[in-house]
């Protein structure tokens, strides 16, 4: 495709140099000559020519790039790809229309642009402008995300091109939604919140019978929250899924909800399934002791969070890759029992047997979370991401609820020998916050003693790095690991699978060899903005008395006077951790702050060049009037680094 210049440009090119000549000899004349009206409005008739040539020569200049020789058709799926990877419902892409004018009447002229429709794209709240973006679809499929019952109409409208629907939203204003709708041709993705308001009990919302009844030949997609089915049938006709999500949200819902045979069948018939996300949506049954595996070879995400038992008996006939990212919430059916314990120790027998394979992958790094809950997070990249926060989402995460310390250290016990760790490098623990040991706490209520630090500390790997804040959870780990250091035995332990790993590994002798503090995530600095001095001194200190003790401390691995490798601080907004930045040194192998490595030798050797510079400065330029020496100020403080920049 090539563009050629019109044939009317050279024309009015001749036509702008001949205006601009006019324009020259006119500024010659005397001003009386401009006075009468009929040259005034010759003046303006030709400004607005020169303008229309000036627009035209840059509507040629654009045509020259190398994008502008692109047909319309491949520039519209440009645009296209460029709306999907900024977000479909946003409305950055909208810029594009006032790049040129060529690339507004494309976009103008792609009705797949305008197909995705919601109350923030990008008008608000403003209804009647959806009309606009409706019309200019031009019959591609829709899809439609709100929660606003005005929408509706435009639903009911054109519910045969609706690809995509997501509604989100009050009961009462979605009670008649669907109206007379019998079919939606073109619907493969749908998801339903609808929350009931002010009703006391609330009454279950049950999905409109035509969707599972072969209204929806096409649909693919199903997430249902607080929406359920009339009956386990209807769940059981759906067919060829590829995301299934259920979820029950609301407590004092009490539908029917479907059995684990109902489930089982509903996957069976979706053997493409690449995400299952169940939460308490499913009841207790005892149909399924002997169902055949269903194998799901291309799920990508597997989230259950639901009583324990159930998960166990999904994990039964569950067959999926060991590269599933995999969540389980593991909650008790009745009041906290025994049984509980034994329901761990079901479900880390299936963690275990998937995650050992051959083919699964390396654990490299692992995140910790505690409170009235235990959580576990484990991840083959250097960095484990936090469950709770972000959209990535680690290759595995175990959340379980302990009522007391005993059985925290039971499930860490339990947990930790079930995953293959033998690769762990980080293991972060900075969401432990302080170990809550005062006695007017709840058993339930405490976070990390030192005896549960104690106990996880001699199940990690040798020579593995340990993230944890600047509070009471710092000491309680090091009284833990360097208690559990004590306990190692001279001789080898009991049992074969134990001897085996201290031959090889050295277990329990040197659990902890790098730790890295983060400064800021003090409780009372990060939640009340002030500082405690006081405390804050108390825990240094304390971090250094165990330091000394950790230098002392003599087991097979680590000889007597051999300090903690690296002591690193990240993050740091605190002044304390530089104050005792001599000290640590002392004690630590290598100290750093903000990856600047602390090492007073080349330290004083700055110093002194320093001084040296600023003496032969004194010597060139008597005139000017320099500072007096004051470089004994610790080369990190803040005043040391301005000045050793500003030189």
């Amino acid at each position: 495709m090539t563009i050629m210049p019109s044939a009317d440009l050279p024309d009015q090119l001749d036509q702008l140099a001949k205006m601009l000549r006019d324009l020259t000899l006119m500024e010659s004349m005397p001003r009386l000559q401009l006075s009468s009206t009929s040259e005034r409005e010759d003046m303006r008739m030709a400004i607005d020519s020169g303008i229309d040539i000036l627009a035209n020569l840059k509507s040629y200049r654009n045509a020259l790039a190398l994008i502008s020789f692109l047909p319309d058709e491949l520039l519209s799926d440009i645009f296209y790809t460029v709306m999907i990877a900024e977000g479909p419902w946003s409305q950055g892409w909208c810029r594009l229309m006032f790049v040129c004018r060529r690339w507004h009447r494309v976009v103008m002229d792609h009705g797949r642009l305008w197909s995705w429709i919601s109350e923030g794209n990008p008008f608000g709240y403003k209804f009647h402008r959806m009309k606009v973006w409706e019309k200019r679809s031009k019959g591609f499929p829709l899809s439609l995300k709100f929660s606003n019952k005005q929408i509706t109409p435009l639903f009911i409208r054109n519910s045969h091109r609706v690809r995509l629907l997501n509604v989100e939203g009050p009961k009462s204003d979605f009670i008649h939604f669907f109206g007379d709708i019998r079919d939606l041709p073109m619907l493969e993705s749908l998801r339903l919140s609808l929350r009931p308001l002010d009703e006391q009990p609330a009454t279950p919302i049950y999905l409109p019978s035509f969707l599972v009844q072969g209204g929806v030949p096409r649909l693919r997609v199903l997430c249902l929250e607080d929406v359920f089915f009339e009956s386990g049938k209807q769940l059981q006709v759906l067919a060829n899924l590829t995301h299934l999500e259920l979820a029950r949200r609301i407590e004092n819902i009490q539908p029917v909800l479907p059995s684990l045979r109902d489930i089982y069948n509903t996957i069976k018939l979706s053997p493409v399934l690449q995400s299952l996300k169940i939460r308490h949506y499913v009841r207790i049954s005892s149909d399924v002791q002997h169902l055949p595996p269903i194998s799901l070879p291309v799920l990508r995400l597997l989230d259950l969070n639901m009583d324990i038992q159930i998960i166990s008996s999904i994990l039964q006939f569950l067959v999926f890759p060991h590269t599933t990212k995999t969540s389980f919430i593991a909650h008790s059916p009745t009041q906290h029992d025994a049984s509980y314990i034994q329901g761990v120790k079901s479900l880390m027998i299936h963690v275990r047997r998937h995650s050992r394979h051959k083919d699964a992958l390396v654990l490299r790094s692992a995140n910790i979370d505690c409170g009235i809950f235990l959580s576990f997070s484990f991840s083959q990249n250097d960095t484990c991401p936090k469950y709770f926060l972000g959209s990535e989402k680690p290759l595995i995460h175990i959340l379980l609820y302990p009522a007391s310390q005993r059985e925290n250290r039971q499930m860490i016990v339990k947990t930790i020998n079930a995953l293959p760790l033998e690769k762990l490098a980080v293991f972060d623990a900075t969401q432990v916050t302080c170990n809550n040991i005062e006695p007017d706490m709840e058993p339930y209520k405490q976070q990390f003693s030192w005896e549960t630090w104690r106990t996880l500390v001699r199940l990690l790997p040798v020579g593995i790095t340990i993230r944890i804040g600047v509070n009471n959870a710092m000491l309680a780990l090091l009284s833990g690991a360097i208690d559990a250091m004590k306990r190692v035995p001279d001789t080898f332990p009991s049992g074969r699978r134990l001897k085996r790993l201290h031959r090889q590994q050295g277990v329990g002798s040197l659990p902890l060899s790098n730790l890295v503090l983060l400064a800021s995530h003090n409780i009372p600095f990060r939640l009340h903005g002030t500082v405690d001095t006081s405390d804050q001194e108390r825990l240094y200190n304390g971090l250094l008395d165990y330091l000394v003790k950790y230098r002392d401390l003599n087991t097979q691995l680590k000889p007597k006077g051999r300090p903690l490798e690296a002591l690193s601080f990240e993050d740091l907004r605190l002044p304390f951790a530089r104050q005792f930045a001599e000290r640590l040194c002392e004690v630590t192998g290598k100290l750093s702050y903000d990856d600047i490595l602390w090492d007073p030798v080349e330290m004083r050797q700055q110093v002194r060049r320093l001084r040296k510079q600023l003496r032969r400065l004194r010597r060139i330029h008597p005139e000017l009037d320099f500072p007096e020496d004051n470089l004994n100020l610790s080369p990190l403080s803040s005043d040391s680094e301005s000045e050793l920049e500003s030189n």
